[in-house]
């Protein structure tokens, strides 16, 4: 067998092809040596990327909204730290309770839903949607327009690329602004619904600045099913420590009880105001409600 003196400084076994017999260069190789054999020079395997969770990632994606600075004006009464983007930097948006309750007096209840409780329950994010807002961005990274401007303009583009629709696929993709009607959330949206092909999606807003005429974030698109309660932003339940409980269609004005009943709920009479009152009354007697 002929002898090589060129690895290492000793002596090495040869085969006939002048390089190392199999079982030898397997060893070294296992060892980390270089053999010179081209086996030496193949790439290691490639890792699979991993899955990416989007049920996390969606809700990352609206505390990111919620906290995202939309700027600060002198005229928007927001002062140096009162607007909602600067409050919710020290919020645990994703641990507060879904509602909250505050009493005014002997007659006003105010029941508010957690804007993050509600955006998480009804908006998804996939594959899809990554593709869309790529899309959005390559559109108008150059634009100097407003958001709501880009937002209508994108309604036209997708009508005419993807054949877009409104509500249930009829009409025309739409712009709703929460603050125009009744509304249950601690946070006003802005949002183009459109539907493509039976699948609801919104290019969505959330107004993090003082003055409710400016101050959104940038538009984010999600997937949305039009039957989940997305659009039904101003229903809202209280619960009780007895198991009852009742609805709201219009942000807490009328409600209607678990016996389907027209309930009456005011707080109980005091001076002053209550935040997370622990006592209500539910046609004038006094129920504990459950947070």
């Amino acid at each position: 067998m002929a002898k090589s003196t060129t690895f290492k400084g000793q002596s090495k076994p040869m085969g006939k092809s002048g390089h190392f017999h199999e079982p030898r260069r397997h060893s070294l190789q296992a060892q980390g040596f270089k053999t010179g054999h081209p086996a030496d020079a193949v790439p290691a395997p490639k890792m699979s990327a991993k899955p990416i969770d989007y049920a996390q990632k969606v809700k990352s994606t609206i505390i990111s909204m919620l906290k995202e600075n939309t700027g600060t004006q002198m005229m928007d009464s927001g002062g140096a730290s009162g607007r909602a983007w600067q409050i919710n930097q020290t919020r645990k948006l994703d641990k507060e309770p879904e509602y909250s309750i505050e009493s005014y007096g002997d007659n006003d209840l105010t029941i508010t839903k957690s804007t993050y409780h509600f955006l998480a329950e009804h908006l998804d994010e996939d594959k899809e949607t990554d593709k869309f807002n790529k899309e959005y961005e390559q559109k108008f990274k150059d634009s100097d327009e407003a958001h709501l401007s880009d937002m209508e303009e994108w309604s036209k583009y997708v009508q005419e690329k993807y054949g877009a629709k409104g509500l249930y696929g009829e009409g025309e993709p739409f712009v709703n602004n929460t603050y125009n009607g009744e509304d249950a959330l601690d946070q006003t949206l802005q949002y183009l619904y459109y539907e493509i092909d039976g699948q609801g999606y919104v290019a969505l807003q959330i107004h993090g600045g003082a003055d409710v005429r400016g101050g959104y974030t940038k538009p984010h698109i999600f997937k949305v099913d039009a039957d989940s309660g997305f659009l039904q932003n101003a229903d809202v339940t209280i619960r009780f420590k007895d198991g009852s409980y009742a609805d709201s269609d219009d942000a807490g004005y009328h409600w209607q009880g678990d016996d389907g009943m027209e309930w009456t709920i005011k707080p109980v009479p005091h001076e002053g105001s209550e935040t997370k009152p622990k006592f209500v009354l539910v046609n004038g007697e006094k129920k504990e409600v459950s947070y």
